[in-house]
């Protein structure tokens, strides 16, 4: 299978968690991109969770309303960010490869240098 079709299965699977889960009462289980996040790194290996803090990143776009902002690379090479795609963007790409999108993940997640890893202790979520 083509990483392509892998992580568009993926997406797929996540929206699909995301409405099942759905709750009037308690929101969507990945409101915060965080928690997002940790779902695909239940679900995939060699990820590694990034994050910034605006503050600190003050040229990236996505998470500004939010303070910040965490997301997900897959082998070093491809970003995902399923929560910004599924709250606030439809349109955004399922992934961006680091090698070829490099000017737009700049645009979007500012600069590289200010990404932290994400401590990736929390409870684990419904796969």
């Amino acid at each position: 299978m083509t990483i392509d079709r892998e992580i568009d299965l993926l997406y797929m699977q996540f929206v699909k968690q995301e409405q099942t889960l759905y709750s009037p009462e308690h929101g969507s289980p990945f409101a915060i991109c965080t928690l997002a996040c940790q779902w695909i790194s239940q679900s995939l290996s060699d990820v590694k969770i990034l994050g910034y803090w605006s503050d600190d990143n003050p040229t990236a776009t996505v998470g500004v309303s939010e303070g910040g902002h965490d997301f997900v690379i897959l082998n070093d090479r491809y970003l995902l960010d399923f929560w910004y795609k599924l709250t606030y963007e439809p349109e955004h790409p399922v992934y961006l490869d680091i090698h070829t999108d490099r000017e737009l993940i700049t645009q979007l997640y500012g600069e590289p240098k200010t990404w932290m890893n994400v401590p990736t202790g929390a409870p684990s979520l419904p796969a």
